[in-house]
């Protein structure tokens, strides 16, 4: 985050660039799924679905979404107001 706000380029992001963004997590949660449906290994407990059941692990996905969500548009929204900022030139 340091980085980002000190040296990336801002005023970019758009909030129609959220979707996008999380696809690379929710490919990442169904290979997950698949393979621990298969060998019975999850990487993390919350993504159990043979102890949590697969609405738990719903639950337990959905809350984790809603705070990737709300911490994207945070980013958005910052990565925006920086973008009007005046550059030291």
């Amino acid at each position: 985050l340091g980085w980002w706000a000190a040296f990336a380029g801002h005023g970019r992001l758009r909030f129609a660039d959220i979707p996008p963004m999380m696809i690379p997590g929710l490919v990442y949660l169904a290979v997950v799924l698949v393979r621990g449906a298969i060998t019975n290994e999850y990487p993390y407990e919350i993504l159990d679905a043979g102890k949590h059941g697969y609405g738990g692990v719903a639950l337990g996905v959905a809350i984790i979404l809603v705070a990737v969500g709300i911490f994207s548009i945070l980013m958005v929204f910052v990565d925006q107001r920086l973008g009007r900022r005046p550059s030291a030139a």
